[in-house]
């Protein structure tokens, strides 16, 4: 129930290359001159693995057995979190000027 609730969770920013969302807290920092570059490590990934990961999971339980998905999505998702709180800047703390009209 936990995995299921995490991989719903991922949906809206997993679509369309990382979804507005996570475009958004990507590109917020990126420089003029490193747009493209963060563009393509935001694209890149949600074009590639939905081509591998049913290769790679079929592989692993024809060879292995189903366990091993579950076994290797817990250390895979600690490490993921760790790494976005470590990498993701904190945005809510930053003070955007309110628009005057």
């Amino acid at each position: 129930m936990l995995q299921g609730l995490g991989g719903a969770m991922m949906v809206p920013v997993g679509l369309w290359a990382c979804g507005p969302v996570g475009r958004l807290v990507v590109l917020r920092d990126a420089d003029e001159k490193e747009f493209l570059e963060a563009i393509a490590y935001l694209t890149w990934p949600a074009l590639i693995a939905p081509v591998l990961a049913p290769v790679l999971g079929g592989l692993l339980v024809t060879y292995a057995s189903w366990h091993w998905i579950f076994i290797l999505n817990v250390p895979q998702g600690i490490v993921a979190i760790i790494t976005t709180a470590r990498v993701v800047p904190d945005i809510r703390a930053r003070r955007v000027p309110r628009l005057t009209g």
